[in-house]
């Protein structure tokens, strides 16, 4: 019965059934004509649709729909996920089991449009079928994988396969550079204010090595500046070095650009880069708004992503391969994965059943380092333990933490460390048995469990059962 009711739930879903995209390119400006088509399910998700999209250089209309729109129920609202406006329509009266269509055309006049056409449709739940036009498709570059050209510049979805088509104008990962990093690298032309100066002797304060210099350098631009994620075009905008000092916040990219200016006016080699999980099968300028730096110093190259929140200063988070596209290059380069000793945790506990009393140490490297800083950063010692309790619960461990201490989550030049103390049952007798404890972690990788018992081991059992 239950198998029964799980079905007619996840069957009563909204669902896209079709899609069409028909892509026209007139000078400066790029037009996208979407037309969808959908059934409304329980979940009631198309009793309202929208596209969000950023004024600055973009506009949508609403061009129809298969049933009658009232003229109120058409409105432009704050946008969500980074985009500043969003225009809307409701369907009154849809009820689930209904089919309704409408359609949206969205110009687009930024630089990205001015440079040429730029199209990519791939990855994750989408309609069932997606039909792809573009308009004098010998023009440009076409890759696609589970679509059929069915006539020239038209592709039309296969089943469930409809993964993944790119199009876009001929170009160059040198032009590419300069499309998404233009803006940054006119600002690291300019000649540096007294403000970066100051910051560069302070970081310099940390020592002379160039790890402990760039790690100084990277907690600086952590600890004073608040990061916000624009979308679209606005993540690609640079201010000048004095407005971004000046206004303490920055954008991944003004981020990036603080942290390569500060390394290059310290003497170093400092190179600026964006980069991305997924490679794009040829010259693309969209989906860059990620930013690195590279830093060669005598020891090597150094990597360090500026933006990164609560993060270890030299760690860059790549569950797999990342594709990078550097200042001055031509072509893409790779940064490996996190290996498992680039994660690294150390549970050290210390189990004293006769006593009821317990301890834990935590000294992270890599993700599990991330991982403890976005728990207990900025938390006083009381909040701290009662998030430590909850973690212990959500692990099957019985203890109960008294007292935390920690190294300061804010400085990202050191490693986080934790140590936890408090209290567990006692044991009624010298024979004892007590589960190992373990924490869960969301982060894979290397992790070492030590146990220390008091008194020593052999008068108790430790058992993982």
């Amino acid at each position: 019965m239950i198998a029964i009711l799980l079905l007619g739930l996840a069957t009563s879903l909204s669902r896209t059934t079709f899609m069409e995209i028909a892509l026209v390119r007139e000078p400066g400006l790029t037009r996208g004509v979407f037309t969808v088509r959908a059934i409304q399910g329980e979940d009631r998700r198309f009793s309202r649709v929208r596209r969000d999209f950023d004024p600055s250089y973009m506009s949508v209309t609403f061009l129809g729909a298969s049933r009658e729109v009232p003229r109120w129920a058409v409105d432009t609202l704050s946008g969500s996920g980074g985009w500043p406006r969003a225009l809307t329509v409701a369907f009154p009266g849809l009820t689930p089991g209904m089919e309704v269509s409408w359609t949206f055309s969205a110009d687009e006049f930024g630089k990205h449009a001015a440079a040429g056409l730029w199209f990519n449709w791939a990855g994750g739940p989408g309609p069932d079928t997606v039909r792809v036009s573009v308009e004098s498709a010998e023009e440009y570059i076409v890759h696609h994988v589970g679509f059929n050209e069915t006539v020239p510049g038209s592709f039309l979805s296969l089943a469930a396969d409809h993964r993944e088509i790119w199009i876009a104008s001929p170009s160059t990962w040198d032009s590419v550079a300069e499309m998404v990093m233009g803006e940054a690298f006119l600002a690291l032309a300019e000649p540096p204010p007294l403000d970066m100066r100051e910051a560069v002797i302070q970081a310099g304060v940390a020592g002379a090595s160039p790890d402990a210099f760039l790690a100084r350098a990277r907690t600086l631009i952590s600890d004073n500046f608040r990061i916000i994620q624009p979308s679209g075009e606005p993540a690609l905008r640079v201010r000048s070095l004095q407005r971004i000092l000046d206004s303490r916040h920055a954008t991944p990219l003004e981020a990036a650009v603080l942290f390569c200016g500060m390394a290059r006016l310290a003497g170093y080699d400092a190179i600026l880069a964006s980069i991305r999980s997924e490679r794009p099968p040829f010259p693309y300028p969209i989906g860059w708004y990620r930013f690195a730096v590279r830093v060669n110093t005598p020891d090597g190259a150094l990597w360090f992503e500026p933006s990164a929140p609560l993060s270890p200063a030299g760690f860059i988070e790549a569950a797999d391969s990342l594709f990078v596209l550097p200042e001055g290059g031509n072509r893409l380069l790779a940064l490996p994965p996190n290996s498992e000793s680039d994660n690294l945790c150390i549970e050290d506990w210390t189990i004293n059943p006769i006593r009821g009393e317990f301890s834990l140490k935590l000294d992270c490297r890599g993700g599990f380092d991330m991982e403890l800083r976005e728990k207990l950063g900025g938390m006083p010692e009381d909040d701290g333990i009662l998030v430590v309790s909850e973690w212990f619960r959500a692990s099957g461990i019985h203890l109960f933490p008294t007292s935390l201490a920690s190294s300061d989550f804010f400085d990202l030049s050191v490693p986080a460390v934790m140590e936890v103390r408090g209290v567990m049952a006692s044991a009624p007798t010298p024979l004892w048995a007590e589960k190992v404890p373990v924490l869960n972690w969301r982060t894979s990788g290397e992790r070492r469990v030590v146990i220390n018992g008091e008194p020593a081991p052999e008068s108790g059992l430790l058992t993982n059962e």
